[in-house]
């Protein structure tokens, strides 16, 4: 078993050959995430900090393996007070008899992490997502279980694509509205805006 823990498991052949088709995908090797925020710009984008340099992002999955102490992980010890776990959901006795699963994060429909009730203006929580071990308690095991993978990926996928829609409908609604193709020009059925 110390073996297949040192090598771990590879991507599936054909998942790497489907991403490998856009332009914009890449494989960081050797990548060791230091720290992350969000940028104190407009640009509302994920600042990730690593032992390669500083990235940009505009939502992050955390693929982290099967541990959930979020202070653990040097990437994530900044703002993992923040984040909204199962303990705060449950009874103390409750915590206490169940602490592991009680350490879990309680995460949003979309896997994504959530401010603790106490804690305000950190919106951006929202933009990092634990498609991991982490989100078992949430959603079950989704992201570790391959019979599993197809809804979880699903599931994130619909999250991810509904917010990048959200952040960008203005500009979808404007080019909707400057759309102007004269199709019908050459019949008596064209209205001339």
């Amino acid at each position: 078993m110390n073996y297949i823990f040192d090598v771990q498991v590879p991507p599936p052949h054909e998942s790497v050959h489907r991403c490998a088709a856009f332009d914009q995908f890449k494989i960081c090797l050797n990548h060791a995430w230091e720290d992350l925020c969000l940028t104190v710009d407009s640009t509302q984008k994920v600042e990730v900090f690593s032992n390669q340099g500083r990235h940009l992002f505009d939502h992050v999955i955390l693929a982290t393996g099967f541990s959930v102490d979020l202070m653990a992980r040097a990437d994530l010890a900044n703002f993992a007070p923040l984040v909204d776990c199962w303990k705060d959901h449950v009874s103390a006795d409750e915590a206490d008899a169940f602490a592991e699963s009680a350490s879990f994060p309680y995460l949003g429909d979309g896997f994504e992490f959530l401010p603790r009730a106490d804690v305000k203006g950190q919106d951006w929580l929202r933009r990092i997502h634990a498609f991991n071990w982490g989100c078992a308690m949430s959603h079950g095991p989704l992201a570790g279980d391959i019979p599993g993978l197809r809804v979880g990926v699903e599931r994130l996928t619909q999250a991810l694509c509904a917010r990048l829609f959200s952040d960008s409908f203005a500009a979808h609604q404007a080019a909707l509205i400057a759309f102007d193709d004269r199709e019908l020009e050459s019949t008596p059925w064209f209205i001339n805006r």
